[in-house]
Order: structure tokens, then C-alpha cells, then sequence
């Protein structure tokens, strides 16, 4: 088990997201279902799984492993063989939360809750649900929608004025 985790675990370190399991799915395939060791293996396999996809922004299926390895790996100690789980688990827990949020649409409200209060205006849209979505996890979804569709909008407003007075 040792060295088929030790090999994983480099693997990623070098930035081998997905291919880390590799060093560990035959092993993990060996093992009795429902040990510690069968489920963190399973953890793992399914933790790498998900930075891969969301690497490549494949939000449903980084978000659905996210949650499937942290149910792997929640009853194992914070420290299991050696591994902060318990900094993989917050990991997961995240990632399972938030994945998906357009980061384009995020600096661009930020941008634009900056501006507002430069000008005085800090009860904007902007300052407002950028304060929201900081604020209250459990709303994120509705407020980055709402946050999006003001982003939009105003730069469609910026578009629309661009170039008309030179």
C-alpha cells in the first residue's frame, strides 16, 4: 500500500492530476470494500478525478466526484497513512460549493463594485452582491446569477456608448 501511495501522491505533486490514480486503482481494485484503506484510495482516486475536471472546467463532473470522494473519505482520520485528509476533504468541500462560478463575470463585478465606490455609490448592485455571495454561502447560485446578469448589462450599456464621442 506504501509505495502504491507514495507513487500517487508524487504523481500529483508534479501536477499528474489524473494520473495519479493510476499508481493506485489496481491496488485500491484488490482491496476488501468498505475498509479504510479501500475507501480512502477511493477518496483519492475520485479527488484527483475531480481537480482534473475542473481543471478543465468540466464543472458537473468535478462538482458530482467532489462530493462522492468526500463521502469516501469523511469518517477517516485528519491524518490517515501519512495524508492530510482533512485538507483534502476542505478541498473537496469547496470545490463542491463552488464550482462553475465564471471567473470573467467575478473580476468584471469587481470592477464594477470598485468603480461604484470610487464614484460614492456603495449601495450598487455590485457592491452589494459581491458582499452577498462573500456573505452567504448557501445563495451563491441565485446571487452569481443575478451578479451576472448586471454584469451584462452594464457592459452591454458600455459597449452600446463606445466610441460615440471621438
Amino acid at each position: 500500500m506504501d509505495a502504491h501511495l507514495r507513487a500517487g501522491v508524487a504523481i500529483y505533486n508534479a501536477g499528474g492530476h489524473h494520473a495519479a490514480h493510476d499508481a493506485w486503482e489496481d491496488h485500491w481494485l484488490g482491496l476488501e470494500p468498505g475498509t479504510d484503506d479501500e475507501r480512502f484510495l477511493h477518496g483519492l482516486i475520485q479527488f484527483t478525478a475531480a481537480v482534473y475536471h475542473a481543471r478543465n472546467r468540466n464543472w458537473s463532473g468535478a462538482t458530482g466526484l467532489a462530493d462522492s470522494a468526500c463521502e469516501y473519505l469523511v469518517d477517516l482520520p485528519a491524518g490517515y497513512r501519512e495524508v492530510n485528509v482533512r485538507e483534502v476533504r476542505a478541498y473537496l468541500s469547496v470545490l463542491g460549493a463552488e464550482a462553475g462560478y465564471d471567473e470573467s463575470v467575478a473580476e468584471r463585478a469587481i470592477e464594477y463594485a470598485r468603480a461604484d465606490l470610487d464614484d460614492g455609490r456603495s449601495e450598487s448592485p455590485f457592491v452589494t452582491l459581491l458582499f452577498d455571495f462573500v456573505r452567504k454561502p448557501g445563495n451563491r447560485g441565485i446571487v452569481f446569477q443575478r451578479l451576472s446578469e448586471h454584469t451584462g448589462r452594464r457592459a452591454d450599456r458600455e459597449a452600446d456608448i463606445e466610441g460615440l464621442f471621438e
